[in-house]
């Protein structure tokens, strides 16, 4: 489970906004180094959609980089770059998204 903060605006030292409890797994990843591509299969509430898919955006270097470890306990290099390509929503509640890294 991740908490998250969408929208917050700070006024006269006051935080205000709206937070939301978002239920995200990574469920499997490829990467091929020679290519520099890879995607994530991750499970997140259907219902959230939109939130899930910004934080999954926002979050996308720890995501890969916690799943890597998992599978074969070593991460990317220091200072890896990730870029989303694309993004695909699944009838299971699964959100592949695709990654470049350089």
């Amino acid at each position: 489970m991740v908490v998250d903060f969408p929208e917050y605006l700070l006024d006269s030292g006051r935080i205000y906004g709206r937070g939301v409890v978002l239920t995200i797994s990574v469920e499997a990843m490829s990467y091929d180094p020679l290519s520099r591509k890879g995607r994530l299969s991750i499970r997140i509430n259907t219902n959230q959609f939109e939130e899930a898919r910004q934080w999954v955006r926002n979050n996308i270097v720890d995501l890969a980089m916690e799943a890597k470890e998992k599978v074969r306990g070593d991460g990317f290099s220091l200072g890896t770059r990730f870029y989303s390509e694309s993004e695909t929503m699944k009838e299971n509640g699964i959100l592949e998204v695709e990654f470049i890294t350089e």
